[in-house]
């Protein structure tokens, strides 16, 4: 085990207070669920770092003794992980979906719709959908041939062998009923279930895909930097429930000194252009009135604009470059379609 990862776990674990969570979430607080101000629903912050227009996630910890060291980077990176995941995209501009070989979210969204509230072209902002997906691991287990409490205290060395650990991820949809925190009731999400369900059936094909490369121009690996910190906790954990029988003293660590890593407190937003424009057709979805968004089959995008009345009012072609919006053709006569 990395004793940094360690001293780092140890002290969230063992914390009296409430937020000793070896947890992190983007804009979605781990430990109370608020919402950060000025939260743009499924999306991030405008402009808090000077850009007016540019988008940001905001990194919130479940422990204040996360910050600034390894343990928190591999959170952020391993929820930066999932995003560029579920949009096929990872942070050095490579397509996931074509180089790893499957569906990304957004796809798997457009081919099987939530309700067409979740894809509005102008929903309201209270009672619109949101979504957090998350992992955990599945299962850790030592090497059979090891005692755990032998390797800890009898003086041998800390590096334990452990089973093959799989990360296991869980999705929730929910029909906002407040701007101010990530709580509603709950609704089917049917292309996100297909998605965590191939991600769990399938994480061999995740574990070793790269997210970016750091300012030393190390690849990192998010998933597996994730399962090491994963073993950490369950190390930890079986320390704490066992902690009077083995008289550890968390305080011990207060004064210890680990290396410096950078948790940054805002990360921009992915580029989903490439993405889009790599969205397969031919898709249409529908909403009361009629198609509200088709895609050919060659990814060019229509979508149907209607009035409360149910007529339609104009129809704009997306252009996927800057992601540019060009009105195409305009009426107020009702469209009068059957659903397939």
């Amino acid at each position: 085990m990395d004793p940094d990862l360690a001293a780092v776990v140890i002290r969230c674990v063992f914390d009296t207070g409430s937020r000793n969570q070896i947890a992190m979430s983007f804009n979605v607080d781990p430990v109370t669920f608020e919402l950060p101000e000025n939260y743009i629903v499924g999306r991030g912050v405008r402009g808090v770092l000077g850009s007016g227009s540019a988008i940001y996630r905001k990194t919130l910890l479940g422990c204040p003794f996360l910050e600034h060291n390894r343990a928190g980077r591999i959170l952020i990176d391993a929820d930066d992980a999932l995003g560029a995941l579920w949009n096929g995209i990872n942070r050095k501009g490579e397509l996931l979906t074509r180089k790893l070989g499957y569906a990304s979210l957004i796809q798997l969204t457009l081919d099987h719709p939530v309700t067409q509230e979740i894809l509005a072209d102008q929903p309201v902002e209270v009672g619109s959908h949101d979504m957090r997906v998350w992992i955990q691991p599945k299962e850790i287990r030592l090497k059979e041939s090891q005692s755990l409490f032998g390797r800890l205290f009898g003086g041998s060395s800390m590096d334990l062998e452990f089973e093959p650990t799989e990360l296991q991820m869980f999705s929730e949809t929910v029909r906002l009923s407040t701007t101010k925190a990530f709580r509603g009731s709950a609704v089917p999400n049917p292309g996100a279930n297909l998605f965590t369900a191939f991600f769990n059936a399938n994480f061999d094909k995740f574990r070793d895909f790269a997210l970016y490369d750091d300012s030393a121009g190390r690849t990192i690996y998010p998933l597996q930097d994730a399962v090491e910190l994963a073993r950490t906790v369950a190390v930890v954990n079986w320390m704490k429930a066992r902690r009077y029988e083995l008289q550890i003293d968390a305080m011990a660590l207060e004064g210890r000194v680990v290396q410096r890593t950078s948790t940054p407190a805002w990360i921009p937003a992915p580029d989903l252009v490439p993405v889009l424009a790599d969205i397969r057709g031919p898709i249409t979805v529908y909403n009361q009135y009629g198609p509200s968004r088709l895609i050919d089959a060659d990814s060019s995008e229509v979508d149907v604009i209607y009035d409360a009345d149910g007529r339609m009012t104009k129809m704009v072609r997306v252009t996927r470059v800057g992601n540019r919006i060009t009105e195409v053709a305009g009426t107020s006569s009702p469209l009068v379609v059957g659903r397939p």
